[in-house]
């Protein structure tokens, strides 16, 4: 049963830079592995298998779009469970054109392969502040089929929030759409710190001037302080903050290991 401990995601560039650190990490955690555009599915499940040998549980990011079909992605899948550096996985879409067959996390929801993946809990993402292309009666149709298919098959779904303009708004989104009462876990996603660059990147992609301003307000730092927890309220019930590196690896895990240092499982 998962414990609500704290999480963390981080990209292949950031493993690649400052992976090394994830040692210092107090306790096991959960580390998030997305992957990236450019990057091809050995180097992915190679990033993978690298936070495993730091102690830590790997959450894959599978991006049904880069597959051609759904046995293409089981193979992924397979060998990443094979291999020990795969209890749970994230399943989302993806921005690039589809490869295949596959366009969106519903699409493998009904191909049956996840049902034989083994996995002991499948995430989905979540929009606190809506989805540019998405309408919000699409994504309440498509959360309620996800919740549908968690209960037939008898395997747990979780939340993992995009980034919203501060911690709290996700929060409160998360109690408004009442997933404690469906026994559905959530992360909150934030950030610590942020390289400018990959903010404004983030920021132009999803839409989100509020961090093109923290940006300008930096005014030329290395880093982009993040807007830090939800103000000082608790968070719902069976949700738990998920630190996303953005490019700043070592100095989120500085700051986990302050705010965590009794431990992170």
């Amino acid at each position: 049963m998962l414990d609500l401990s704290p999480s963390l995601e981080v990209t292949g560039d950031d493993l690649h830079r400052e992976g090394e650190g994830l040692a210092r990490l107090p306790g096991t955690w959960d580390v998030f592995v997305a992957h990236l555009s450019d990057q091809t599915t050995e180097s992915f499940v190679q990033d993978c298998l690298r936070v495993r040998q730091f102690g830590h549980w790997p959450v894959p990011h599978l991006t049904v779009r880069r597959y051609r079909n759904p046995g293409q992605l089981a193979e992924t899948l397979q060998r990443l469970r094979d291999e020990g550096a795969a209890r749970e996985a994230l399943i989302l879409a993806g921005d690039a054109e589809p490869a295949g067959s596959l366009k969106d996390s519903l699409d493998m929801v009904d191909s049956g392969v996840l049902e034989q993946s083994g996995l002991e809990r499948v995430w989905f993402s979540g929009y606190p502040e809506g989805h540019p292309k998405i309408s919000e009666e699409r994504l309440a149709s498509a959360w309620n089929r996800k919740l549908e298919w968690s209960r037939s098959c008898r395997i747990p779904i979780g939340v993992v929030t995009q980034l919203a303009k501060d911690p709290e708004t996700s929060a409160e989104w998360c109690r408004e759409q009442g997933f404690a009462g469906q026994g559905v876990e959530a992360r909150i996603s934030q950030f610590l710190f942020a390289r400018p660059e990959i903010l404004t990147d983030l920021a132009q992609l999803a839409g989100m001037p509020v961090f093109l301003q923290m940006v300008r307000e930096s005014g030329g730092a290395s880093y982009v302080r993040g807007p830090g927890a939800p103000g000082g309220k608790e968070l719902p019930p069976r949700c738990a903050p998920h630190y996303m590196a953005l490019g700043a690896l070592s100095q989120t895990i500085a700051e986990l290991t302050e705010l965590f240092g009794g431990g992170g499982d």
